[in-house]
């Protein structure tokens, strides 16, 4: 996993700040931000590559990713309709043509891929699963997740990640206690086991009885419909296909 750039961060529209004459003054205004995205394409900018733009967008007090509306119109937009946008000293974010915005975790540089129609987001240092709507369908509760695999999502609740090695740049998740959920955020398998002791997932029942038993590991990784832009200076083209290899890897560092 390729280390996230400090210098680029989420988008969020240029709303003016005014005098902060009252708490709920403040509690309304939205705090402009720069941000880098990939622009689209045109005659005079063939070949975009990701790029800086200040005051592109704006966050609120409780979160909520406002971007302006030349910037969304700027932004080039994934296979799927989502723009990715890095917000300086917040994160990084899908947007929509319309303006709609979800926080998502920060993965291999980018925003978490869309996994069986889910990808991670972020709030309040908390993890859960929004579909490409960019809508929440299980609620940010856990202390870290990792991507969904045939309909069940490994989690854990008092687990924390922390540096491989002095200086490396990669990252695992220790601690804390683990179990299984499914893509309604049910709980298939308590949250109580340490993770070396949780079932492999290949041994998890699922509750409509679809999956057998089955070795993970040996299956050939499927490419098909994950399509994302290369972030962070890389190709900004929408060719980008994650599979279950670096899924494997993930869940290997603890990403």
């Amino acid at each position: 996993m390729r280390p996230l750039l400090s210098s680029v961060a989420l988008l969020v529209v240029g709303a003016a700040l005014t005098s902060p004459a009252s708490s709920s003054d403040k509690a309304r205004a939205c705090e402009p931000r720069d941000c880098h995205y990939c622009p689209v394409e045109s005659k005079a900018n063939p070949q975009p590559e990701l790029s800086p733009f200040p005051d592109c967008a704006c966050v609120h007090a409780d979160g909520r990713l406002v971007i302006d509306a030349f910037h969304l119109e700027n932004m080039a937009l994934n296979r799927d309709g989502l723009g990715t946008i890095y917000v300086t000293g917040s994160g990084v974010a899908y947007a929509t043509r319309g303006g709609k915005t979800a926080w998502a975790h920060p993965f291999d540089n980018g925003a978490d891929d869309f996994v069986e129609g889910l990808a991670r987001t972020v709030r309040d240092s908390k993890i859960g699963f929004m579909n490409k709507n960019l809508d929440v369908v299980i609620e940010p509760t856990w202390d870290f997740a990792f991507p969904f695999e045939r309909g069940l999502e490994v989690v854990c609740e008092g687990c924390k990640i922390v540096p491989v090695c002095k200086d490396c740049d990669h990252s695992e998740v220790v601690d804390g206690k683990w179990g299984y959920i499914d893509s309604r955020g049910a709980v298939v398998i308590p949250v109580s086991h340490s993770r070396q002791d949780l079932p492999p997932r290949e041994t998890v029942p699922s509750n409509s009885g679809q999956w057998p038993p089955h070795n993970l590991m040996n299956r050939t990784p499927s490419l098909a419909g994950r399509h994302q832009y290369e972030s962070l200076g890389m190709n900004c083209s929408p060719n980008r296909a994650s599979g279950r290899d670096r899924r494997r890897r993930q869940f290997a560092r603890g990403r």
